[in-house]
């Protein structure tokens, strides 16, 4: 559950390990977009593997051992990655 805690955070661009670097070329590594483009595809692969509703679970069960603050945040990334997934 932790790994898809850091994937929604790498997603946003929040993630303390590997922080997106705001204002470069969206073809750098490291950019925003190509952190997002990665998860996206690793999202895929897992949906391809298992199911969107496997995924759901797993992704829904994270958020809620977050905090409260973070759990409304990282609902919203899950549903706009979610989206981009169907």
């Amino acid at each position: 559950m932790k790994k898809a805690l850091l994937l929604l955070e790498r997603y946003q661009g929040n993630s303390p390990q590997l922080p997106a670097h705001v204002g470069v070329d969206d073809t750098v590594y490291g950019s925003l977009a190509i952190y997002q483009k990665e998860i996206l595809q690793e999202l895929q692969f897992f949906v391809k593997v298992n199911s969107i509703e496997e995924l759901d679970k797993v992704m829904m069960q994270a958020i809620s051992s977050a905090s409260e603050e973070q759990q409304e945040d990282f609902k919203g990334t899950w549903a706009t990655i979610k989206m981009l997934l169907s």
